[in-house]
């Protein structure tokens, strides 16, 4: 008997984390489980359901612990009993320097870019580690690494305060995982500057070479790659 792969895509309605959905449905012996925060409104999710028994949409606002337990218990009502890769892709964009940057507008962004990625492992944790493969993926960016600060201001993209910081602070959450955790893989991976709603419809990223890229990653990744940095591309980026 084939023994299936179990993904948990948080954050599937749109963009990058549809692109991971619809990817997965179409590989053999793979079973899905893809969330939105409204899943009535999520068409193009719904209809990847329709196409694709092996997928199934969960409910999960990522900032709350309700839904996300309730998310994890309707998994098992299913009838699965673990999950082998969990992939959080849900987030906010938010461009502005620090001066115009409110405390209302950082503890925002907070909430749900660190807030979701922390939410989601805590609730999935019993899942992860009943799975095979154990991979816990955090989509981060580029512009949360600290070590490349200077060269985005001399390249003039700077501007990004709230959101960098956010990032830099789920680099860390998901390097704590990865120390605290050594039955785990855990990878913050950077997705580029891809043609999505919050990249833009010109970026140089398509989605599709996006999602290629970071799940070659992912499926190559073993416990030796445990808290490194990755790229899309394959390449580790500086902390």
């Amino acid at each position: 008997m084939t023994t299936s792969t179990t993904y948990l895509v948080a954050g599937a309605s749109r963009g990058l984390g549809l692109g991971f959905a619809s990817t997965l449905a179409a590989r053999a012996n793979t079973v899905v489980f893809a969330t939105a925060r409204d899943p009535s409104s999520a068409t193009e999710l719904a209809a990847l359901a329709k196409k694709h028994s092996n997928v199934h949409v969960l409910k999960l606002e990522t900032t709350s612990e309700s839904d996300a337990a309730a998310a994890a218990a309707e998994i098992k009502r299913l009838g699965h009993s673990h999950l082998d890769v969990v992939i959080v892709n849900a987030g906010v964009g938010h461009k502005a320097s620090v001066l115009e940057t409110s405390l209302d507008d950082l503890l925002r962004i907070y909430k749900v870019n660190v807030g979701g990625v922390l939410v989601s492992f805590k609730a999935f944790y019993p899942l992860l580690k009943a799975g095979a493969q154990k991979k816990f993926v955090a989509i981060t960016s580029i512009l949360g690494s600290n070590g490349l600060v200077e060269k985005f201001g001399q390249s003039g993209n700077g501007g990004y305060a709230a959101y960098g910081a956010s990032k830099a602070a789920v680099n860390h959450i998901v390097g704590n995982i990865a120390i605290e955790h050594k039955d785990l893989v855990a990878l913050p991976i950077h997705p580029g500057h891809v043609a999505t709603d919050m990249g833009g419809k010109d970026a140089p990223v398509s989605v599709k070479e996006s999602i290629d890229g970071m799940l070659k990653v992912i499926d190559g990744a073993a416990a030796a790659d445990t808290g490194k940095y990755f790229s899309y591309d394959g390449t580790t980026i500086p902390w």
